[in-house]
């Protein structure tokens, strides 16, 4: 099954935090398709800037370094799913929220947070046409 990681639990992930739950840890070491998403790449290097995460190296260093070694997939946005947002129901008020629409991806990962997996978000080229 595929799953979409969320920026904590990527964060939790690789620096081995304990507040990362069991259930979660198992289904990041089973054989499944893990995505990340470009804007949680871009929103690790505004907290690591604002010295919200403790990285003991360089994030431009360590970020494709963990997408390597973990074997992710990049999630990226492009402009068209970018402006298809507009069309999605307002879930939530962080737009960067994986849960708050998606990236139009049609592969629907579930979503993984640190303690929770949540069901596949709606494709947006489902929602819009």
């Amino acid at each position: 099954m595929p799953y979409l990681l969320d920026t904590h639990t990527f964060i939790w992930w690789i620096l081995d935090d304990p507040r990362l739950s069991v259930r979660v840890r198992a289904i990041l070491q089973q054989d499944n398709e893990i995505f990340f998403s470009i804007a949680s790449v871009w929103e690790i290097s505004i907290k690591a800037q604002l010295g919200r995460i403790p990285f003991s190296e360089d994030p431009a260093v360590v970020i494709p370094q963990q997408i390597a070694i973990n074997g992710l997939t990049i999630l990226p946005i492009e402009v068209r799913h970018a402006l298809q947002v507009f069309r999605l129901p307002l879930l939530h008020r962080d737009p960067l929220r994986p849960d708050a629409g998606g990236s139009g991806d049609d592969r629907r990962p579930a979503i993984v947070n640190r303690r929770l997996v949540y069901r596949p978000v709606p494709s947006v080229s489902h929602l819009v046409g």
